[in-house]
């Protein structure tokens, strides 16, 4: 996320996550740095648990 440096992409992510529905190929895929991967993964994660919870009430 520092957006002051370039860094190596060293992370494989799917654009649209495998659990959303997202194609496990390469038109889903994207290089990103591990930070970026990382800080997106985290979102990705929140949005999956608040969707779980709403199923649940």
């Amino acid at each position: 996320m520092k957006h002051d440096r370039a860094v190596p992409a060293t992370e494989r992510d799917h654009i649209i996550p495998l659990a959303e529905g997202g194609a496990d190929d390469e038109t889903n895929e994207q290089a990103l740095c591990e930070e970026c991967h990382e800080a997106k993964s985290k979102v990705e994660r929140a949005r999956g648990v608040r969707k779980y919870h709403r199923g649940k009430g």
